[in-house]
């Protein structure tokens, strides 16, 4: 009996020791091997670290005036349980006093001393006062009676947030973009966001009820680090004249969107990009067609076949065709001239016309039985490049390959691209190169951004990039800049823009963008652009203007978009360039938006 209990003792003293064990070690481990861990998830249901975002960089226009900036405001809010209850009913009239004075006059005197009341009593330790606050107001709040007394004593929290501002409103607002919780960052925000947004600091808080963390001054606090300006070469005052005149143009022909651009020829800085379409009755930016839209660019691609048929040795201006009176059968296809122009025109008078039928024959004529020539000749222009310019939603251009059925290659490919068609580009891929020839050549980068600042001073500047050199040969060069100004002879299609006080080398350009729809008139959508460079022979600025379904009071390229080219013509010739007065006669510089075209 006595061995039996001796036995039952020391099993349950091993028992209890190494229970003992077991628990020691589990304390160890917690304790020491996973200290850390705990120590730190423990902390984190009172007081943790949150990210601070930094002060948003600036974006400026090309003389350093502000187009977007960040305003910083400030939500006041309050722990009623911070202060002490003598020193809080000490100071509870002169602060609801001057919260009502000051901060909400919607609010009297005793409504904000009862507020102030009933929320100590019911524990709120996270009051809103005001929100919005701007950084002059949030600093008089700061001398309020008990607020003086420093954030732990009073309860006074203050939150420092930002708000991104546009002094000059919508102006060039999709270019400039946005950077939005839960949408895709767009424009020049999106593009350089990692350079705005600077360094994101941290803040310590605490934790007062479910969800709320109030702020806690302490050393450890990270300041957040603001984010870098970045400086555009967008001019406002051309940019507003372009938006202004584009305006206009999508109003009065009643158009579904339009686009203009304008660069700076030798550098290929973008001075000014207007992009318009419609959402209802309202006309604003709202899609950038300008850098994303590709479409068929109809009639202005006709400079690119009469370059390669002229570099290929097929054509030479003075040659003769036959324009079948503006009406012909490819195919099995229609191709129809705006008019009748008759019979035999030379090559000139053909692009001047802006002949479909004369673009179309020619070059099936000379590329129908070799057409890897003139897709060679395309590409030699790099018409098959993107501009790569700083913003994202670039798309490729469509230039087909030669007899691949994967892209639809057939009997009317050659004749429909001839005269732009089958084929796709961007309005700003055709500005780039139209922009070459006026730049004797050289094929230049379109740009916005010029410089990335920090505190006014330049951390990079992006200096003008060079894409190709040469695109074609002097002489084709010579052509090309002949065939630009006949447009503007008395019979071609942009005669209206013929003045005494500069010249405009450029080209109309009216697409019907469902254009096997039928014949009859009825039910088809145009697109009526005009591109070109001025002054022509010393040409500054090259520009684009594309309208989208005109649908109103013309719809031609020389009736719906080239108005809009001459009006932005029009201010930068006045504006910028040193020109007799007397020479200038306003009978000139008005259009006459009666010009049919093609």
């Amino acid at each position: 009996m006595k061995d039996e209990i001796i036995i039952r003792t020391y099993v349950i003293f091993l028992v209890f020791v190494l229970a003992g064990f077991v628990i020691l070690g589990r304390v160890a481990q917690i304790g020491i091997i996973e200290g850390d861990k705990w120590r730190s998830r423990g902390d984190s249901l009172y007081v943790k670290y949150l990210p601070v975002e930094a002060e948003r960089g600036n974006i400026l226009s090309s003389d350093g005036r502000l187009l977007v900036t960040s305003l910083p405001l400030f939500d006041v809010r309050m722990d009623l349980l911070a202060s002490k209850r003598d020193q809080f009913i000490t100071h509870l009239d002169s602060l609801a006093l001057c919260l009502s004075r000051y901060v909400n006059p919607a609010l009297s005197e005793r409504a904000f001393r009862d507020l102030l009341w009933r929320e100590r009593q019911a524990g709120n330790r996270y009051l809103m006062l005001k929100d919005d606050v701007s950084y002059a107001q949030m600093e008089l709040i700061k001398t309020f009676p008990l607020f003086r007394m420093g954030q732990h004593k009073s309860g006074l929290i203050i939150v420092k947030r930002s708000r991104r501002e546009r002094p000059y409103r919508m102006l060039a607002s999709r270019t400039l973009g946005s950077v939005r919780e839960g949408a895709n960052p767009v424009g020049l925000e999106g593009a350089y966001n990692k350079v705005l947004s600077g360094e994101t600091g941290s803040r310590l808080v605490q934790k007062v009820a479910k969800d709320i963390w109030v702020p806690v001054d302490d050393i450890g606090d990270y300041e957040p680090e603001r984010g870098q300006d970045i400086k555009t070469h967008i001019d406002i005052d051309i940019q507003d004249i372009t938006e202004q005149a584009l305006y206009k143009a999508v109003a009065h022909h009643d158009a579904l969107g339009g686009t203009a651009v304008v660069m700076e020829v030798n550098t290929g800085a973008i001075k000014a990009m207007a992009n318009l379409s419609r959402s209802g009755d309202d006309i604003g930016e709202y899609f950038n067609y300008a850098v994303a839209e590709g479409t068929e660019p109809g009639s202005t691609f006709k400079l690119a076949t009469m370059m390669a048929l002229f570099e290929d040795g097929f054509i030479s201006p003075e040659d003769k065709l036959d324009l079948h009176h503006g009406n012909i059968n490819l195919c099995g296809k229609t191709i129809k001239d705006a008019e009748d122009h008759g019979g035999i025109v030379t090559m000139r008078q053909a692009f001047a016309m802006s002949s479909n039928v004369g673009m179309a024959l020619t070059a099936k004529k000379f590329y129908e039985k070799n057409p890897k020539k003139f897709i060679a000749r395309l590409k030699q222009f790099g018409l098959h490049e993107r501009t790569k310019i700083d913003l994202e939603g670039e798309p490729n251009p469509f230039i087909k390959e030669p007899h691949n059925e994967k892209e639809n290659w057939s009997c009317t490919t050659i004749p429909w691209m001839a005269h732009g068609y089958e084929l796709a580009m961007t309005p700003l891929q055709t500005l780039t190169f139209y922009n070459a020839i006026a730049n004797k050549g050289k094929k230049v980068k379109p740009q916005l951004v010029s410089q990335i600042m920090d505190y006014s001073e330049p951390v990079k500047t992006f200096d003008p990039v060079i894409m190709d050199n040469k695109i074609c040969s002097s002489s084709a060069l010579d052509f090309a800049l002949d065939l630009l100004k006949s447009t503007s002879d008395s019979a071609g299609t942009a005669k209206a823009l013929k003045n005494r006080l500069y010249a405009i080398a450029g080209k109309t350009g009216t697409a019907v963008t469902n254009y096997f729809k039928g014949d009859v008139n009825e039910g088809k959508k145009y697109q009526a652009s005009f591109v070109g460079f001025f002054p022509a022979d010393e040409p500054k600025y090259s520009c684009i203007v594309v309208l989208y379904e005109p649908k109103a009071n013309g719809y031609y390229g020389a009736s719906a978009a080239m108005p809009v080219f001459k009006e932005i013509a029009d201010y930068c010739i006045s504006s910028q360039f040193i020109l007799p007065g007397e020479i200038i006669d306003l009978d000139d510089i008005t259009v006459n938006n009666n010009i049919k075209a093609g």
